[in-house]
């Protein structure tokens, strides 16, 4: 995927395919009177209590000039620090006098429509770092860092734990042994966003020294809504519900269920109580090409395609990608 990074890169700098985070308040949920609208009752209800009644979003979902979204908490070095970033929400919080959130932080990946990995990628990458796939909203570029290290001897367990970020509604199964000197590190990790259960198979082999191991989060939206409901909680806001996403509409509150809560509110009616924004769109084209990052790369691809064809799945994305390769002059068979 080498080349589809630095290919997808080069074309976002062309089009200038930029978007910006935005925290957003649910509308009201009650019922507005005579004459006014859901969303002026709704400004009003917020002008006059402290207390915000309703859900909390992260959403992705406009374009700014000049810049793009990538992900929160990336570690790169371009990255905004994650308690500088999270410090500007909860700013924006204060700015519109809210001190308390009686209800839930949900993550809004809705940005991206579409499945998070392409249908063709292999079922054994698909749990990497490599191979994860992103909606609208990802946290520590949708990876999972692992400390990984060798047992005493051939045939023991790996010592295997969770680095950063913290999932504890995660379960794992690490069915994976210590194998012969010179094997090298074969350890794959089988995970679907469906369901918070994970499996670590394969051998770590006994010469290896500890490592940190990068596997796939299926959860970034919900890790994103984890980690800002606790900063919030550690600097004067509380917030009574716990974290949720939203899968195909409706919010995702406990991820063990197959059943999902409410409906979340339409984009167009969330109020915006304001922005922050990635780093320059050039600054994130040099990053990918530089590290090679297949993620920051397919997220260029799939803004492409949410920009020109109004939605991100990867059969517009590759419609749009076809359509600036044709511009350009190039032929799209040619291009790998």
């Amino acid at each position: 995927m080498g080349n589809i990074a630095r290919l997808s890169a080069a074309l976002a700098a062309v089009m200038m395919v930029p978007a910006f985070e935005g925290f957003a308040q649910a509308p009201s949920r009650n019922a507005a009177p005579a004459g006014k609208t859901a969303a002026q009752k709704y400004v009003e209800l917020v002008a006059q209590n402290d207390v915000l009644k309703n859900s909390l979003f992260g959403v992705c979902a406009r374009t700014e000039g000049g810049r793009t979204l990538v992900t929160i908490a990336s570690k790169d070095s371009i990255a905004i620090p994650r308690f500088m970033l999270m410090g500007k929400w909860k700013a924006m919080l204060d700015k519109a006098g809210i001190k308390k959130i009686d209800g839930r932080i949900i993550g809004d990946g809705r940005y991206f429509d579409g499945p998070a990995e392409k249908d063709t990628w292999s079922y054994q990458d698909i749990g990497t770092a490599y191979g994860t796939g992103g909606d609208g909203l990802c946290f520590y570029e949708n990876a999972q860092d692992f400390s990984v290290s060798a047992g005493a001897k051939e045939g023991d367990a790996v010592n295997i734990s969770v680095k950063f970020p913290s999932t504890p509604w995660m379960k794992y199964s690490y069915d994976c042994t210590t194998a012969g000197a010179g094997t090298g590190d074969q350890l794959y990790m089988f995970a679907s966003e469906y369901i918070p259960f994970a499996q670590v198979r394969g051998t770590f082999a006994v010469d290896r020294k500890p490592k940190t191991e990068e596997f796939s989060n299926k959860f970034g939206a919900y890790t994103c809504a984890y980690y800002f409901k606790n900063y919030l909680a550690t600097h004067g806001i509380e917030v009574t519900g716990g974290p949720a996403d939203i899968v195909k509409g409706r919010i995702r509150e406990n991820l063990n269920r197959q059943e999902f809560n409410e409906y979340a509110a339409k984009v167009d009616d969330l109020k915006i109580l304001g922005s922050t924004y990635s780093p320059q769109l050039s600054k994130i084209i040099k990053e990918t090409n530089h590290d090679s990052d297949n993620f920051y790369a397919e997220t260029c691809l799939r803004i492409l395609g949410r920009r020109m064809r109004h939605s991100a799945c990867y059969d517009s994305s590759y419609v749009a990608l076809n359509e600036v390769l044709t511009k350009l002059g190039a032929s799209p068979e040619e291009v790998q």
